[in-house]
């Protein structure tokens, strides 16, 4: 007759407990949970950066034709705080925040563009050639015909995920109108 006793030592070899599966899957949980949130804060990170540059990128190039196309103008023809039209190779040359889309537009010939998209804010300031004693600031005018520097000035915000995160810090030129007498 044989006889063989059972110990608990060779039954561990064989498999995990219940108390050491539940362990490995807490863990496992925890782990996993950390990688997730990670893993989005990286892409919210990465999303947030894209739309920085792309707002930074889009406000250069619209401040570039802008502040180009106001320097070749003869004169400036009307103007509020959110649209100017200037006289622009013979032809009026208008500029326009429109506050309900968040757009500054461009018109000339009838031909319409699209300079700043996510715009919340837009002021166009017109300036006298004389300066304040004592400062860097000029007179503003009082008509179209006496301007000769035009100060524009804008913010642009983007949203991620619908929570507006990114704010383009406000680009401020002023802008000389070269051809003006």
């Amino acid at each position: 007759m044989v006889c063989s006793t059972t110990s608990s030592e060779t039954r561990r070899g064989h498999g995990f407990t219940f108390v050491e599966l539940l362990l490995a899957a807490s863990v496992a949980c925890v782990l996993l949970g950390s990688t997730a949130s990670l893993l989005l804060y990286t892409a919210r990170s990465f999303r947030g950066i894209s739309n920085y540059v792309d707002m930074s990128a889009e406000s250069r190039q619209a401040l570039d034709r802008m502040s180009h196309e106001i320097r070749r103008s003869s004169r400036l023809i009307d103007f509020s705080t959110n649209s100017f039209t200037l006289e622009f190779q013979g032809q009026p040359l208008e500029f326009k925040y429109h506050p309900e889309k968040r757009t500054v537009t461009r018109r000339h010939q009838n031909v319409t563009t699209t300079l700043l998209t996510g715009c919340d804010e837009f002021l166009a300031t017109v300036y006298q050639r004389n300066t304040v004693a004592g400062t860097f600031d000029q007179y503003p005018v009082a008509t179209a015909r006496t301007a000769k520097i035009i100060e524009l000035s804008w913010i642009c915000t983007r949203s991620i995920i619908d929570v507006a995160s990114n704010t383009e810090t406000v680009h401020s030129s002023k802008i000389v109108l070269r051809n003006q007498q």
